[in-house]
C-alpha cells in the first residue's frame, strides 16, 4: 500500500485527501495548467497594501478543495459526487488572469458572444478543451454541470462553501487582519439534502461568524480605498491595452494583448495565449509601460474614474507604478 500523500499548508496544517480520490487530485494538481497558478496571487493587488498577501491561487485552490473533501465526507456524499464535487473545487479558478477580477474587468472590449470579464468563461474554455491530459470527457461533463445539481452547488458556490472558508480563513491570515472561522464546528453541524447544505442549530455560532468575517474582511481588506485605486488602474490598462490604444512596439508586450487588438481573432482562439499570461509577464511590461510618455496620460485618465474619496485623490499625486 503506498503512502499517503500529504501536503503542509500554513493554514489548515497538514492536508491530505480520502484515499478514493487522491491520485485524481494528484493528477491535477501536477498538471502544467494548475502549477500556473503558482504564479497568480490570491488577493492580486491587495499585496502593495497589505505585504503579507503574497499567497498565491494555487495554495487557495487546494485549501478550498481540502475543505470540500472534508464536507463531503462529513455530509456522506456517495463516491461519484464526492469526486465531482473536490474536482471543481480545485479548478474553480483555474481560469483566473493575472491579479483577478480587476485584469478581468478590463477585458470588456473583447468581442464574441460571452462575457470575457468573467472569470467563469475562461474556467469553462480550460476545463472543456484544455484537460485532457487529466480528465476524461464524462468527468470533464459531470464538472462543468454541476452548477445545475443544487445539492452539490451548495458545498461549490453559496454563502457558506468551501471556497469561501477557505479564502477568508487564508486571506485572513496572510493580510494579518484577525477573523478566525471555526470551520471544525461549521463542519461538524452541516447536514445536506437535495436542496442543498443546511446546518443545526449548535453551528449557529460558527455560522455568523463566517458571515461576520466574509463582511469585515470586505469592509477592511477587499474594498480598502487603496485597494481599490490599484485595481482600478489594472482595469484601465489592461482595457487600454486590449484597444492597443498605447501603440507600444516592444517584445515586452505579453501576446495575448497582441492577438487581443486583432479583430479576426474569435475570443476563444485567445485562451492559450490567456494560459501563458502571467503576474510576472504583467509587471515587466508594466515597468516598460512606465517609460513610455502615455504614463502621465494614464494618470489624468484614470483619476475621475475612481470612486469620490479624498484618500484615492491624494494617493494619485504619487506615481502609480
Amino acid at each position: 500500500m503506498s503512502d499517503k500523500w500529504n501536503i503542509t499548508d500554513p493554514v489548515w496544517g497538514t492536508i491530505s485527501f480520502s484515499s478514493e480520490i487522491e491520485q485524481d487530485v494528484k493528477r491535477i494538481i501536477e498538471s502544467d495548467l494548475f502549477q500556473r497558478l503558482r504564479y497568480s496571487s490570491h488577493l492580486g493587488l491587495a499585496q502593495m497594501v497589505y505585504p503579507g498577501a503574497t499567497h498565491t491561487r494555487f495554495s487557495h485552490s487546494i485549501g478550498a478543495a481540502y475543505i470540500a473533501d472534508r464536507m463531503c465526507t462529513h455530509v456522506g456524499l456517495g463516491q461519484d459526487e464526492h469526486l465531482i464535487v473536490v474536482l471543481t473545487m480545485l479548478l474553480h479558478d483555474i481560469g483566473h488572469a493575472p491579479f483577478g477580477h480587476c485584469f478581468h474587468r478590463g477585458l470588456e472590449s473583447l468581442k464574441g458572444g460571452v462575457d470575457p470579464t468573467s472569470d467563469k468563461f475562461w474556467t469553462k474554455e480550460i476545463i472543456r478543451n484544455h484537460l485532457g491530459d487529466c480528465l476524461n470527457n464524462s468527468v470533464t461533463a459531470d464538472i462543468l454541470s454541476t452548477m445545475e445539481n443544487p445539492k452539490l452547488k451548495s458545498i461549490i458556490d453559496s454563502d457558506v462553501d468551501a471556497d469561501r472558508i477557505d479564502y477568508l480563513s487564508r486571506d485572513s491570515h496572510f493580510t494579518g487582519v484577525p477573523y478566525k472561522v471555526d470551520v471544525d464546528h461549521l463542519i461538524h453541524s452541516m447536514k445536506i439534502d437535495d436542496n442543498g447544505i443546511y446546518f443545526k442549530y449548535s453551528g449557529m455560532s460558527a455560522l455568523q461568524g463566517i458571515l461576520f468575517a466574509r463582511k469585515q474582511m470586505y469592509n477592511i481588506v477587499y474594498k480598502h480605498p487603496l485597494v481599490s485605486a490599484y485595481e482600478d488602474c489594472m482595469t484601465l490598462i489592461v482595457n487600454s491595452c486590449c484597444k492597443d490604444e498605447y501603440r507600444i512596439e516592444s517584445i515586452l508586450v505579453p501576446e495575448f494583448f497582441m492577438k487581443a487588438k486583432q479583430d479576426d481573432l474569435a475570443i476563444h482562439e485567445l485562451v492559450p495565449s490567456f494560459i501563458k499570461l502571467s503576474e510576472s509577464d504583467m509587471w515587466t511590461f508594466l515597468k516598460e509601460l512606465s517609460y513610455q510618455n502615455t504614463h502621465q496620460d494614464l494618470k489624468e485618465s484614470v483619476r475621475p474614474r475612481l470612486r469620490p474619496s479624498k484618500a484615492l485623490q491624494s494617493y494619485f499625486q504619487r506615481p502609480i507604478i
